[in-house]
């Protein structure tokens, strides 16, 4: 792993405060038009991500880049997650009740197993 260059994880609400700084994010695909794709982020709101998005695009994908924007990200690396999704792939045990866990819950609070992006 290349601890060299960090990035950040965000959603669009965090998004904001990472202005200028390497960030990453999963969204699910909404639409993509070119160089521009359009995704939910886990907190149910939009995000703008600019790039050459991979060929084909899966509905959920993870993007690592410079937030350029309050609302956008200009990706560098982009990563298919496939056509669903399930929170518990990223987490300790894949466990949403352990305390060790609670730190993390409000990024993952609106995936359900498998691949949903609702509550």
């Amino acid at each position: 792993m290349d601890t060299s260059n960090p990035s950040v994880f965000v959603n669009a609400e965090l998004l904001r405060l990472y202005v200028g700084r390497r960030v990453r994010a999963v969204i699910q695909v909404l639409r993509s038009d070119g160089g521009v794709v359009t995704g939910k982020s886990t907190d149910e709101n939009q995000i703008i991500v600019k790039g050459s998005p991979p060929v084909p695009l899966s509905n959920f994908v993870e993007v690592i880049g410079i937030a350029d924007t309050e609302k956008s990200i200009r990706a560098e690396i982009w990563s298919n997650f496939g056509n669903t999704f399930a929170r518990n792939c990223f987490l300790p045990n894949g466990n949403m009740n352990r305390s060790d866990d609670d730190a993390l819950n409000h990024l993952f609070s609106f995936y359900t197993a498998p691949g949903n992006f609702s509550n």
